[in-house]
Protein backbone atom coordinates (compact mmCIF):
# COMPACT_ATOMS: atom_id res chain seq x y z
CA UNK A 1 0.00 0.00 0.00
CA UNK A 2 1.38 3.55 -1.06
CA UNK A 3 0.64 6.33 0.97
CA UNK A 4 1.14 10.16 -0.89
CA UNK A 5 0.56 13.00 1.00
CA UNK A 6 -1.06 16.23 -0.29
CA UNK A 7 -1.17 19.34 1.16
CA UNK A 8 -4.64 21.08 2.01
CA UNK A 9 -5.10 23.29 -0.50
CA UNK A 10 -4.49 20.43 -3.49
CA UNK A 11 -7.18 18.90 -1.61
CA UNK A 12 -10.09 21.25 -1.21
CA UNK A 13 -8.99 22.58 -5.02
CA UNK A 14 -9.82 18.97 -6.62
CA UNK A 15 -13.01 18.91 -3.63
CA UNK A 16 -15.66 19.90 -5.97
CA UNK A 17 -16.47 16.61 -7.62
CA UNK A 18 -15.66 14.02 -5.03
CA UNK A 19 -18.38 11.86 -2.93
CA UNK A 20 -18.83 12.60 0.36
CA UNK A 21 -18.69 9.31 2.42
CA UNK A 22 -19.12 9.39 5.85
CA UNK A 23 -18.92 12.39 8.04
CA UNK A 24 -19.59 13.38 11.53
CA UNK A 25 -18.68 16.24 14.21
CA UNK A 26 -17.76 15.33 17.42
CA UNK A 27 -16.12 16.55 20.29
CA UNK A 28 -15.08 19.38 18.69
CA UNK A 29 -13.13 17.72 15.18
CA UNK A 30 -14.92 17.43 11.85
CA UNK A 31 -14.52 13.91 10.26
CA UNK A 32 -14.98 13.52 7.10
CA UNK A 33 -14.42 10.91 4.27
CA UNK A 34 -14.23 11.83 0.63
CA UNK A 35 -13.88 10.21 -2.58
CA UNK A 36 -12.25 11.98 -5.37
CA UNK A 37 -13.70 9.56 -8.06
CA UNK A 38 -10.94 10.73 -10.98
CA UNK A 39 -8.17 9.63 -8.83
CA UNK A 40 -10.07 7.28 -7.11
CA UNK A 41 -8.41 7.73 -4.10
CA UNK A 42 -10.21 7.81 -0.85
CA UNK A 43 -9.32 10.76 1.62
CA UNK A 44 -9.99 11.21 5.27
CA UNK A 45 -9.62 14.60 6.99
CA UNK A 46 -10.19 15.55 10.76
CA UNK A 47 -10.46 19.23 11.30
CA UNK A 48 -10.36 20.94 14.66
CA UNK A 49 -13.14 23.52 14.65
CA UNK A 50 -15.80 24.83 16.56
CA UNK A 51 -18.03 25.86 13.56
CA UNK A 52 -19.92 23.71 10.70
CA UNK A 53 -22.39 24.56 8.48
CA UNK A 54 -23.23 21.54 6.51
CA UNK A 55 -26.20 21.54 3.71
CA UNK A 56 -26.02 17.51 3.43
CA UNK A 57 -29.15 15.37 3.55
CA UNK A 58 -29.01 11.99 5.41
CA UNK A 59 -30.84 10.19 2.84
CA UNK A 60 -30.09 6.92 2.67
CA UNK A 61 -31.83 6.50 -0.77
CA UNK A 62 -29.08 9.19 -2.30
CA UNK A 63 -26.39 6.75 -4.25
CA UNK A 64 -23.77 9.71 -3.56
CA UNK A 65 -23.27 13.04 -1.74
CA UNK A 66 -21.42 15.23 -4.03
CA UNK A 67 -18.75 17.29 -1.98
CA UNK A 68 -17.19 20.42 -1.84
CA UNK A 69 -14.66 21.78 0.82
CA UNK A 70 -14.37 25.41 1.12
CA UNK A 71 -11.98 27.52 3.51
CA UNK A 72 -13.39 31.54 4.14
CA UNK A 73 -11.52 34.09 5.27
CA UNK A 74 -14.12 35.77 7.33
CA UNK A 75 -12.22 38.79 7.85
CA UNK A 76 -12.95 40.05 4.40
CA UNK A 77 -16.14 39.12 4.34
CA UNK A 78 -17.95 40.54 7.77
CA UNK A 79 -18.22 44.09 9.54
CA UNK A 80 -16.14 44.92 12.62
CA UNK A 81 -16.96 46.75 15.75
CA UNK A 82 -14.17 46.85 18.86
CA UNK A 83 -12.96 43.31 16.90
CA UNK A 84 -15.33 41.32 17.04
CA UNK A 85 -17.30 39.96 14.28
CA UNK A 86 -20.73 41.76 13.70
CA UNK A 87 -23.94 41.00 11.57
CA UNK A 88 -24.29 43.63 8.63
CA UNK A 89 -26.41 46.16 9.33
CA UNK A 90 -28.00 46.22 5.53
CA UNK A 91 -31.08 43.26 5.90
CA UNK A 92 -30.22 41.63 2.73
CA UNK A 93 -26.75 41.54 3.30
CA UNK A 94 -27.15 40.46 6.48
CA UNK A 95 -29.65 37.71 5.42
CA UNK A 96 -26.85 36.42 2.49
CA UNK A 97 -24.52 36.15 5.50
CA UNK A 98 -26.58 33.72 7.05
CA UNK A 99 -27.52 31.69 4.07
CA UNK A 100 -23.16 31.31 3.87
CA UNK A 101 -23.08 30.39 7.01
CA UNK A 102 -20.83 33.66 8.38
CA UNK A 103 -23.26 34.07 11.28
CA UNK A 104 -21.38 31.50 13.05
CA UNK A 105 -18.72 33.69 13.93
CA UNK A 106 -21.03 36.87 15.08
CA UNK A 107 -19.49 37.98 18.54
CA UNK A 108 -16.01 36.13 17.85
CA UNK A 109 -12.92 38.16 18.19
CA UNK A 110 -10.85 38.50 15.05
Amino acid sequence: MTTTFYSLEHLIARSGDSILQEYKYENGFLSLKLEYDEDEMEVNFRIKTDFVKCNVKNDKKLISHTCRIEIIDVSKKLNTKNGIYVANADFGKFMNEIRNGLHLVYGKKM
